[in-house]
């Protein structure tokens, strides 16, 4: 489960990249904290955002640790599939934020 906060952390230097030092940390929260109760991994989601959830990594997240701990119950998808999205995550906001950090500096 270390391993799927990588992408995390690539979101967060594509944030750190494009924002500055002072205003990363707001930008950070912005994006994570809505993720995390869109993904519907505290709260129910109502019918109209359950298609939506697939769109935060937290989601994935959470699906390929209850896939590998093997629970059946509340997953949705496969956790290679999960886990597939994350590491495309990953290539997608650290490959962004490197090209930036290495044209801009």
């Amino acid at each position: 489960m270390i391993v799927c906060a990588v992408p995390f952390c690539a979101i967060g230097l594509f944030i750190g990249a494009f924002a500055s030092s002072g205003a990363a940390p707001a930008f950070g929260n912005l994006a994570y904290l809505p993720g995390i109760w869109l993904s519907g991994i505290f709260i129910p989601l109502p019918e109209v955002l359950r298609p939506w959830a697939v769109i935060w990594p937290a989601f994935h997240l959470d699906q390929a640790a209850l896939g590998f701990a093997g629970v059946t119950s509340f997953s949705f998808m496969s956790p290679l599939t999960s886990t597939g999205v994350l590491v495309g995550v990953t290539v997608l906001f650290g490959g962004c934020a490197l090209r930036r950090v290495t044209r801009v500096g």
